[in-house]
Order: structure tokens, then C-alpha cells, then sequence
């Protein structure tokens, strides 16, 4: 223990240049004087003195990489989504793209069916000019006003009125009397044959 003591000695005077040699020298002094139970404690705390730093540099650098982990993850959740987002609209706005097509192809087929509808009704087309001319009736009446059109209208609704309060009522007096004047219109009138006064002898033939 004497031999250990100097030892300690020695190398507390040049712990500064050599500081494992005044650890050994320290450790083996106090642990023949103390004990096994102190050179346990103090085995234990230097290997503590020693490892903490490590550990703790360990324990930051895999905070670290947790840390950026969860940032990954979270980019990586965020481009998922705006994926998804992405693939969402663009299934959206083609879907209304399709929709909007749809929808002016049959506004175009309506238009042209009114055009096609205005252009076959319309005097001054080709097509009503080409039939007028095999019909003169259909040329005449295409000629007049559209008033006299409407009128016209007007009186043959009234007369089929008429022919229908008539045919209602074909005991009455009013269709008897327009039974016969339609009847005479249509029935040709009877031609009776001249005849001529006798000729006298003393006259001779008497002329017409």
C-alpha cells in the first residue's frame, strides 16, 4: 500500500501530461485503502464519465433522424396528397369537359334543326322556291300579306263553325236552307229548247 501511495504521489505531479497514469495510479491507491465496494462505485462511475458523452451524442443523432424521419414522412404525405388532389381534379375537370361537350354538340343539333326548320318554312328559301313554281296556287297565296293570310284563317274557322252548329241542328230551318243553297250551287241549271212560232204563207218564215 506504501508502493501505491508514492505511486499516486508521482503521478498527481504529472496528472496534466499524463492523466490515464494518474487515473491508474489514483484507482489502485484508493482501492487497496477502500475497498472492493469503492472500486466497484468508482469502476462504475468512470465507465458512466466515460460512455455519457457517447451515449448522449448517440441519443441526439438518432433524435435527429426520428426528427427528420417524421419530416419525410409528413413531405412524403403531403405529395400523396397533392397526388391524389391532382388526380382528383384532373378526373373532375375532365369529367365537365366531357359534359360541356355533350351539352354544345346538342345545343349545335338544335340550333341547326331551327335553322334547317326556318330555312324549309321560310318564302324566300331555295326549297319553297322550287316548289311555288309547280304549284301557282301555293306561288299565289305565298304572295300575300300575312294579314290577309290570318283573315283568311279567321273566316274559314268561323264558316266550319258554322257547318258544325248546322250539322248539330239538321232538323232546323237554317240547314234546310243552306242544304238547298249548297245544293244549287253544284246542280247545273236545266236548258230549255227555242221554240219557234209556225211560219205564215202570206209572211214567209219569220226570222229570230
Amino acid at each position: 500500500m506504501q508502493s501505491a501511495f508514492q505511486t499516486f504521489q508521482r503521478a498527481s505531479q504529472t496528472r496534466d501530461e499524463d492523466p490515464d497514469f494518474f487515473q491508474a495510479a489514483r484507482f489502485r491507491y484508493y482501492g487497496l485503502k477502500n475497498g472492493p465496494e469503492w472500486m466497484a462505485q468508482e469502476t462504475k462511475r468512470i465507465n458512466a464519465q466515460k460512455m455519457d458523452p457517447v451515449l448522449d451524442k448517440y441519443r441526439s443523432q438518432y433524435a435527429d433522424l426520428d426528427a427528420q424521419s417524421e419530416v419525410q414522412k409528413g413531405y412524403t404525405e403531403s405529395i400523396a396528397t397533392i397526388r391524389d388532389k391532382q388526380s382528383s381534379l384532373k378526373e373532375g375537370v375532365a369529367g365537365n369537359m366531357d359534359f360541356l361537350r355533350d351539352l354544345l354538340m346538342d345545343k349545335q343539333q338544335k340550333v341547326s334543326a331551327y335553322n334547317r326548320f326556318i330555312d324549309l318554312t321560310s318564302p324566300s328559301s331555295e326549297t319553297v322556291a322550287a316548289i311555288a313554281p309547280a304549284s301557282p296556287l301555293v306561288a299565289y297565296f305565298a304572295g300575300l300579306p300575312s294579314s290577309f293570310l290570318t283573315a283568311l284563317d279567321v273566316f274559314l274557322a268561323i264558316l266550319v263553325l258554322f257547318v258544325l252548329v248546322l250539322g248539330l241542328s239538321k232538323s232546323g230551318v237554317a240547314f234546310t236552307s243552306f242544304r238547298v243553297w249548297l245544293a244549287s250551287l253544284f246542280t247545273p241549271k236545266p236548258t230549255f229548247p227555242t221554240i219557234l212560232p209556225p211560219a205564215s204563207p202570206a209572211l214567209g218564215p219569220m226570222s229570230r
